[in-house]
């Protein structure tokens, strides 16, 4: 039994561990008519949740609110 609780011990800290940070990349495309689409992208090392936000807020800083402005668009997606 002491054993048994010694292995889900160590089991249960490998998982907290290894769980959480990936790296993952926000990629924004900036679009206007009459212009090729623009791309940059950018990466973060945090949880899959963070790392949603933080695109989310990339996209809403460059794209004024999420409103587009004369046919401007910013649009980014995170992979």
């Amino acid at each position: 039994m002491k054993k048994l609780t010694q292995i889900t011990l160590v089991a249960l800290v490998a998982v907290t561990f290894a769980s959480c940070k990936k790296s993952y990349t926000c990629t924004c495309t900036y679009t206007y008519p009459g212009m090729a689409p623009m791309t940059t992208s950018a990466s973060v090392t945090t949880t899959k949740s963070k790392a949603k936000t933080w695109c989310n807020n990339i996209q809403s800083v460059y794209s004024f609110g999420g409103m587009t402005v004369a046919g401007e668009s910013y649009t980014c997606s995170l992979k």
